[in-house]
């Protein structure tokens, strides 16, 4: 059997342990909202694969995979942010959502995003957006799995994916989706003031 050149690793290795180089020390367990690290590495792995192949030549039959898994991923994570945030402020107080079905997720999303809305029409455009990306994402991936395993794979007929053509439109989606999380506080701290100014005067 043919093996590495420069022999097995030592026998008491640490696989977790912290360490030098100090400058590829992660930091894990450090926020009060540790969903955040695992919704943005998933997006900014991708990214990080895309630019790869751009400035190395990176061998993108092999990468399209884990790029189009990790923006996946990131989107289901994201939807089930948005949905804590949700039930945080408690605008949401539905049971937590299971699996990776992204059209339930975002089914979900969307009458809450409206609810807290303030130009819907705009806002409409965007989630139109969203809508059609998700369901081109469902129809080839249904279950997260296509791009996870070969032998769940994806349709046949889908011989090239143009990962320049998948960054421009996930990170429309993705950037949208971003700042939804980050403005249901403020959108609900805005609504329920007006609703107590609102209460004050009528009384």
């Amino acid at each position: 059997m043919s093996t590495p050149n420069y022999g097995p690793p030592p026998a008491d290795f640490d696989l977790w342990r912290g360490g030098g180089p100090h400058h590829l020390n992660a930091c894990v367990n450090y926020s009060h909202y540790p969903e955040t690290g695992y919704v943005e590495g998933f997006r900014r792995a991708a990214e990080a694969l895309i630019r790869d192949i751009e400035d190395n030549r990176g061998v993108i039959d092999f990468l399209v995979y884990p790029i189009i898994y990790n923006y996946r991923q990131h989107l289901e994570l994201r939807l089930k942010q948005i949905l804590e945030e949700f039930r945080r402020y408690g605008i949401y107080d539905k049971p937590v959502i299971k699996g990776h079905d992204l059209h339930k997720l975002w089914s979900e999303c969307k009458p809450l995003i409206l609810e807290i809305s303030e130009n819907v029409e705009e806002e409409g455009e965007w989630m139109n957006g969203v809508e059609k990306a998700i369901g081109q994402i469902m129809a080839v991936d249904p279950k997260g799995f296509g791009f996870r395993y070969s032998d769940a794979g994806i349709p046949k007929e889908i011989t090239h994916i143009n990962l320049e053509n998948v960054r421009t439109i996930l990170t429309w989606v993705c950037d949208w989706l971003e700042a939804v999380a980050g403005y249901i506080p403020i959108l609900t701290d805005q609504k329920a003031e007006a609703m107590d100014a609102e209460r004050f005067y009528m009384d």
